[in-house]
Formats: C-alpha cells, sequence, structure tokens
C-alpha cells in the first residue's frame, strides 16, 4: 500500500507463504544470517522503494501499483492459487503474474547495481592495462589487420586530407599503423586517469542509476508486456510442492535456459528459455514449459531457488532441509550476469599469450651445456698473414689466430670458415676476393665519410657451399699479439665479430638452404631488404661477441648511431630539396637508401650490444636520446628492437625467410620519416612519393626570399 514504507514483492503473495497459524509472519532465510520468523510487513520492502513523499492523493508510481494489484491482478493471482494441482491455467493468467512480479522486485536493481559495478571494474582494468587495449585494437600485431582497419582506420581513411592524397590506400594504413603503434602507449597512458575517473563514477552512481532507470521501466509498463510476449508460447501447469512446502525466491521466478542450469528468470535468455517456475504459495507451483524443449524436473525446484536468490528467500516453515538450503542464497543470483561480462571481457583480452620462448644464446654456461660436439669442430681453413718479415711475430699471430678460432669453435659453429687474412691493404683484398657466384661483385669497405673499414666477412660459394672469409686490417694482428691491453681487447672483439658472422652464416643456411647469394626477385623487397639485412646480421653478431667488447663499447656504437642518424638527416633532406627543383629521383636514392642503411646498421648493432650485456641502449646517452626524437624514430626504436630479439630468440627455428623479409617494414618507417614513401604498383613496380608537405615550409620561405611570394 501507499506510504514510506513500499513493498517489491507484494504482501498478497508472501501470505501465500506464512507460517501456520500466524498469518502476517513468515520464515526469512537471509544470506549468512540464521533464519528467523519475521513480520511480512518488513520483508521484501524499502524505504520510499519506488516513490519519495506525495501531497495525499496525488499519484505516484507506489500508489498506481497498488492499485492495480489490488484490483484486477489480485483476482488474477487468487485465480491461480484457487487450481489444483495438474490443472492447466490459462497462458494469459500465467504470464500475466510471472511477468508483472518478477519485473518489479528489487532483485532487479541490486543485481544489476552489481553488474554495473563489475563492468565498470573490469573496464578500468582492461583500460588500465595497455597491452590488453592494444590487442583490442589490433595493435599487438607486425602489420595492419582486421581489427586495425574496423576500430581505428576506418575513420581515418574519411577523413578530408586522407581522401586528398594520391598515396594508396594500403600504404596509408601502413602508415597509420605505424604510427598509432608508436604514440599507442602515450595516448594510453593520457587516457588512463580519465578512464579510472569515469569507472569511479559508474560504481558509485550505480545503485541511482538502476533505482531511476527501474522506476521508468514499471512507470510506462508495470505489468511487463515485453515479459508477457516472451513468456507466450510456454504451455502451463500446476505442479505440486515437496513435502516441506515451496520457498519463494527474491527473484519470484526461476527459468531455465535449454542445455543450462536453472536461473534467475530475468537474467536468461528470453530466445533461449525452455521452462520457468514460479511458486503461487508454498503448496503450489506454477511452471511453463517451451513446446519441443526437453522436459525439465522442478521436483528440486526449492535448491533452485535457494541458488538463485540474491539476498533472501521466505517460507512458511524452518524445516531442517531448508536451513541447510538457505547457505546456497547467491549462488546462482550473478552467475548470468557474470559469464556475459567475463565472454564479452574476454573479446578484448584474447586468448592468454603463449610462454616465453627460453633465449637462445650459443655462448655456454659454466658447466659446459652448450658446447658443440668434438666431432663438429673438426674443420679446416686457410690463413694469409700481413706480411711480416719478422717471422717469430707471424708464428705468434698464427698461434693466436688458432686458439681463438679453436676456443670460439667450442661454442659456436664455424664449419663455413673459408679463411682469414689480415692485410695493411684492406679494401685491396676485400676487393679482390672471388665470391663464386656470377653476377655479384667482390666487397668493398665502408666510405671515407662514413668511418674507416677495418674488418669484414663476405660470403662466397665453394662446390656449391656458402661459406665466409674474415678479411682484417693489418694493425688488428699487431694488436692481438702486443702488449696493449686494451687494443688488444679490441682486435679480440672485431676478430670475434667476425668468427659470430660464420657461425650466423652456417646456422642461417642449414635452416633455410638456398637463400644467401640468391638474388632476390621482388622488385619492392630488393629495393628495401638489402637496407636493413645488415641491421640483422649486426644484432647477431654483437649481442653474441658482447661478453667480449672493450668497456667503452656501448658508448661507441651510441654515438655512431647519433652520427648516423645526423648524416642522414642533413644528406636526404639536402637533395630531398635538389629534388624538389630537378626531379631526378634516381640522384635521390642514390644518396638517401646508403644513409637508412646505415642508421639501421648502427642501430641494430647498438641494440645487440645493449641486450647482449643487458643494459638500455639509450643508458647515460641523452645525445641520442635526443637525435632519435629529433629524427621521428624515438618510438619506433621499441619496436625495432622488439623484432630484432624475437629474431634472435627463434635462433635456428624459422619457419621461413619471409620472417627476415617482414623486416623491410624498418626500412619503410624510417624512409617515411625522411619524406619517402615507397610502394609497389598495380604492375610489379616500384614507386616512390616524395611528399611535397615534407619541405613545404623550406620551399615557401625559398619562394618568399627570392620574390616568386609576396
Amino acid at each position: 500500500m501507499q506510504g514510506e514504507n513500499q513493498h517489491h514483492i507484494p504482501q498478497m503473495l508472501q501470505r501465500g507463504f506464512s507460517i501456520r497459524g500466524r498469518k502476517n509472519e513468515t520464515w526469512y532465510f537471509e544470506k549468512g544470517a540464521v533464519p528467523e520468523s519475521k513480520d511480512i510487513a518488513e520483508i521484501g520492502a524499502g524505504s520510499y522503494f519506488y516513490a519519495g513523499p506525495t501531497a495525499e492523493g496525488e499519484p505516484n508510481l507506489d500508489a498506481s501499483m497498488t492499485s492495480f494489484e489490488s484490483g484486477p491482478f489480485s483476482k488474477v493471482l487468487n485465480r491461480l492459487k484457487g487450481l489444483s494441482v495438474g490443472a492447466a491455467p490459462s497462458s494469459e493468467d500465467a504470464v500475466a503474474v510471472i511477468a508483472h512480479l518478477t519485473g518489479r522486485a528489487a532483485f532487479v536493481r541490486d543485481v544489476f547495481s552489481r553488474g554495473i559495478a563489475q563492468l565498470a571494474k573490469g573496464a578500468l582494468e582492461i583500460f588500465s592495462d595497455p597491452s590488453v587495449l592494444r590487442q583490442h585494437v589490433g595493435l599487438d600485431a607486425d602489420e595492419p589487420n582486421e581489427k586495425f582497419r574496423e576500430k581505428v582506420l576506418k575513420s581515418f581513411l574519411e577523413r578530408d586530407e586522407v581522401k586528398a592524397s594520391d598515396i594508396p590506400t594500403s600504404v596509408v594504413e601502413r602508415i597509420a599503423f605505424a604510427a598509432a603503434r608508436e604514440n599507442f602507449a602515450r595516448i594510453a597512458a593520457d587516457a588512463g586517469p580519465a578512464v579510472a575517473a569515469y569507472a569511479e563514477r559508474m560504481i558509485a552512481g550505480a545503485p541511482d542509476a538502476i533505482r531511476e532507470g527501474h522506476n521508468r521501466g514499471l512507470e510506462s509498463d508495470f505489468q511487463g508486456l515485453e515479459r508477457q510476449r516472451q513468456l507466450q508460447p510456454l504451455a502451463w501447469t500446476i505442479e505440486a510442492a515437496p513435502s516441506e512446502g515451496l520457498l519463494l525466491p527474491d527473484c519470484v521466478a526461476v527459468g531455465v535456459e535449454e542445455g543450462g542450469d536453472p536461473l534467475p528468470y530475468l537474467t536468461a535468455a528470453p530466445q533461449r528459455l525452455a521452462s520457468v517456475a514460479m511458486p503461487l504459495n508454498s503448496k503450489l507451483l506454477l511452471v511453463g514449459r517451451a513446446p519441443g524443449s526437453p522436459a525439465v524436473d522442478w521436483s528440486d525446484f526449492n535448491r533452485h531457488a535457494a541458488a538463485c536468490s540474491d539476498a533472501f528467500f521466505i517460507a512458511s516453515t524452518d524445516d531442517a532441509s531448508l536451513v541447510e538450503l538457505h547457505e546456497l542464497i547467491g549462488a546462482r543470483s550473478f552467475s548470468a550476469i557474470e559469464q556475459g561480462l567475463q565472454e564479452a571481457f574476454s573479446d578484448f583480452r584474447g586468448p592468454p599469450p603463449p610462454e616465453a620462448r627460453p633465449q637462445a644464446a650459443p655462448v655456454p654456461d659454466d658447466e659446459g651445456e652448450g658446447m658443440i660436439p668434438p666431432e663438429l669442430q673438426e674443420f679446416s681453413y686457410t690463413f694469409w698473414g700481413p706480411g711480416w718479415s719478422d717471422e717469430a711475430a707471424t708464428a705468434k699471430l698464427i698461434d693466436e689466430v688458432k686458439g681463438i678460432v679453436a676456443g670460439i669453435a667450442r661454442i659456436m659453429p664455424l664449419q663455413r670458415l673459408e679463411g682469414i687474412a689480415f692485410s695493411y691493404d684492406y679494401a685491396g683484398v676485400l676487393a679482390a676476393v672471388d665470391r663464386g657466384v656470377p653476377g655479384v661483385a667482390p666487397p668493398s669497405t665502408v666510405a671515407p665519410e662514413i668511418g674507416v673499414g677495418i674488418a669484414m666477412t663476405p660470403l662466397v660459394r665453394r662446390d656449391g657451399v656458402v661459406k665466409a672469409r674474415v678479411v682484417m686490417t693489418g694493425w688488428l694482428a699487431e694488436a692481438l699479439i702486443g702488449d696493449d691491453e686494451a687494443a688488444q681487447r679490441f682486435a679480440l672483439h672485431a676478430f670475434v665479430r667476425q668468427l659470430a658472422i660464420v657461425a650466423h652464416v652456417q646456422i642461417f643456411d642449414t635452416r633455410l638452404p638456398g637463400v644467401l647469394l640468391t638474388p632476390l626477385t621482388d622488385p619492392l623487397t630488393r629495393r628495401l631488404y638489402p637496407q636493413v639485412s645488415a641491421a640483422i646480421d649486426g644484432y647477431f653478431v654483437a649481442r653474441t661477441a658482447a661478453s667480449f667488447a672493450p668497456d667503452d663499447t656501448l658508448s661507441t656504437h651510441q654515438q655512431l648511431s647519433v652520427e648516423a642518424l645526423r648524416r642522414a638527416t642533413d644528406l636526404i633532406t639536402r637533395q630531398r630539396l635538389i629534388y624538389r627543383f630537378t626531379g631526378k629521383l634516381d640522384e635521390l636514392l642514390a644518396v638517401a637508401l646508403p644513409c637508412i642503411q646505415r642508421v639501421l646498421e648502427a642501430i641494430g648493432d647498438l641494440l645487440g650490444l645493449a641486450d647482449g650485456m643487458e643494459r638500455d641502449p639509450l643508458v647515460d646517452a641523452p645525445e641520442l636520446a635526443a637525435a632519435l626524437q629529433a629524427a621521428g624514430l624515438r618510438d619506433w626504436l621499441t619496436f625495432f628492437r622488439d623484432d630484432l630479439r624475437q629474431m634472435y630468440e627463434r635462433l635456428g627455428e624459422w619457419e621461413s625467410f619471409d620472417e627476415f623479409l617482414a623486416f623491410s617494414r624498418h626500412v619503410e618507417r624510417v624512409a617515411w620519416q625522411f619524406g619517402l614513401v615507397p610502394w609497389r604498383t598495380d604492375e610489379g613496380g616500384v614507386y616512390v612519393k616524395v611528399p611535397e608537405g615534407t619541405d613545404a615550409v623550406v620551399l615557401e620561405a625559398a619562394a618568399r626570399a627570392v620574390g616568386l611570394l609576396g
């Protein structure tokens, strides 16, 4: 009735579960409490549950429902209660009672408030975890995928400036993907506090929001017409109660989905509803069954109803069996919503990550595990000394080289070592190397403007087998047998690096035969992959030989990377401006591609060394961090490092050469930063776009300087 104490489970229903001889009392079984007899006026009610205080006679939701229930509804409920076991009530009466009574209960508010709170907590957990969010938008892959296209790229492609570009969509996609991946951590970090605040507001406001929504729904339809429509197909019967009598759960009715366990009726999926049951009183159970669905046995209704109750149930007796069942309260009241939330969140979280692959390392531990078997250490190689007249020094050098090679051969496969040469005419010896493959030019040392070459290990083919020849400058031989410890360690490190290349050649060619010294056929791959190939090799070599590196090697490679970045920025920018006036793309590429190759090679070397030393490549290197930032490559560095690490950790387990060719994306990435956008044409050729916007500011300033612009 209207007033402050407003019942969400009507007293007219509760009285059907009153204690014999005490019309207004029932046994109250509350979760976590001792069962007690209680006045029905105090059960299933709340202070102003539906409506606040109003002037006398002024209508509100509680008054409307009271009027409805004391009029036509009470007649329907009493008509059902008057039926005997086995009777078939009219569908109209059955659906009217269940639809109205289940929809008005506090159970609706309590369970769905918890659902909103759990949703908010789950969302906070997800959106606070960058790796989960990255997976959700498709940024956990190496290449653009359907998730990224749907959730990120679709709206980006609709922007006017993107539509106006003549760059193919596939290339725009790759550029956008790289930008999104590299900037994601910063975006996620910036969004984190806002997400947390929003989730907290959702959790705090859930009860009020649900109450308002529940009331609005009841005001528009407290009879539950939509639920009546869903229940209409069921066939109805009246079934008997167990000997202890039926209990009334706070969810009022229990439903069963096809093939599932009983759930609170309101949380069951209507389209899969196989049966529904509601106690009319302690003696009669109203049951509906969907035609064609497997038979549902309601003989254990009390157990299911207790588990589906959220906070309490009532009964006409405190039978021991009911006292035992009250421990089940809450077991299933939230399960359907919880399962739905877990399924929804699983779409975000994705499958659990695979177990981390153990890191492969060619260096053995103290017990000697990982040593190359003695039978595989047997090999021969040629040796050319620097041509000293001092026979004793030459003999010492030979012994030193033999010792180093024998020692390294115990931990790395060196069977592909063709020969070792020291020469003061380092460039001349390199140029004279016969590669053994028609059309493959002899190797050459680095350009003078980049540095001074001291060691190289070019590949050769001998009797169909790919081998490697180590060539080093003559002064490294002096350092190896000299008394200067710093110079000796430098020379040893340089030598071990070359032997590591030999090992890499053997591991690679054994796993992926027929690749080395074979020309690439795809035009775009032929343009891009050679620029990053040396970086992959450099990472492997630097990481493998890191334990032999002098203490200052990391800082040296940091500085080499700075110089490579600055040189690339200076030379490519200058040549790109010249291109604006000459249109000679080949001249631009002739400058740009070697610069990009040097950047990748220098950074690959640095990253391999840092990982081998277990150091941060940017530690104590503000100059390098600034150079990367200035070049727009600071965030890219992380992804380049991750890819190199994964390649190294799959040492000898690679599935195909495509894993290496995929590194061409890093050439593209660096090229984009320097204003070059290459792609494969429909005809199979290569096109390189040099967007005008890259140099717009400089070109405008130049035009103003010569009076072409006002």
